[in-house]
């Protein structure tokens, strides 16, 4: 066997070749697990999750949807859900605390805004608040 016929890949090569070729693979998949690492603890710790209950109640005498606004400044777009509640009826949300914005929208049936909340809380109140849909703010 001629050596121009080997391909320069069968020759054996030393070991510090080796691994230099091997560590770009070898840090990105270290990264990888890092990184998914840190986000899984960040998510089990609770951190930007955290929400407490609240109590929405549709005291307007007529049925409403409501539903957190798709952009924070209710301006443009809808709900992200849409919730129906008849006249008396309550719904229990989560909010979120630590100063975070919470974009509420109350429309008729037919989509149209009736008003929104606009609810920041820095802390988790001790009970949970009951809102009135009357108390709605227009946007």
């Amino acid at each position: 066997m001629s050596r121009a016929l080997l391909d320069p890949l069968d020759l054996p090569q030393p070991r510090w070749r080796i691994v230099l070729r091997r560590l770009p693979v070898t840090l990105a998949v270290l990264a990888v697990v890092i990184g998914g690492a840190a986000g899984l603890a960040y998510v089990a710790s609770g951190s930007g999750a955290h929400r407490f209950p609240a109590r929405l109640v549709n005291d307007l005498g007529r049925t409403v949807e409501l539903g957190e606004c798709e952009h924070s400044d209710c301006k443009k777009g809808g709900m992200l859900t849409a919730f129906t509640l008849k006249p008396g009826q309550g719904l229990t949300v989560g909010f979120r605390a630590g100063s975070a914005l919470n974009p509420i929208m109350v429309t008729t049936p037919e989509s149209k805004r009736l008003g929104c909340f606009f609810l920041r809380y820095a802390n988790e109140p001790a009970r949970a608040p009951v809102i009135r849909l009357s108390r709605a703010a227009r946007c």
